[in-house]
């Protein structure tokens, strides 16, 4: 999956995957999440990409959409699309 990052100040990845985690947990609780296997592949600043289970892409979307600030900072996650490799999903959104 690749999302879009819309923030009033600068997010570090470290930060934004453990507000993903934080909330993906807070929705759907422990099981949940680990059923999910969500991990943040690369993160430019403004741009990431997502790998989770593919089973999941509702949950995990739902996870995004729920992000209102990271570490105090006002954002938002947009995803951009969604795509059965990480390759694929790099040439058509990136």
């Amino acid at each position: 999956m690749i999302f879009q990052l819309e923030a009033e100040g600068e997010i570090e990845g470290k930060d934004l995957i453990r507000e993903i985690l934080a909330a993906q947990r807070s929705l759907f609780g422990d099981i949940g999440s680990a059923d999910n296997r969500l991990h943040l592949i690369s993160f430019d600043g403004c741009q990431g990409i997502l790998r989770f289970n593919h089973k999941r892409t509702d949950q995990t979307r739902a996870t995004l959409a729920s992000i209102h600030s990271i570490q105090g900072t006002r954002a938002a996650l947009q995803v951009k699309g969604v795509s059965g490799t990480i390759k694929s999903a790099t040439e058509k959104y990136l």
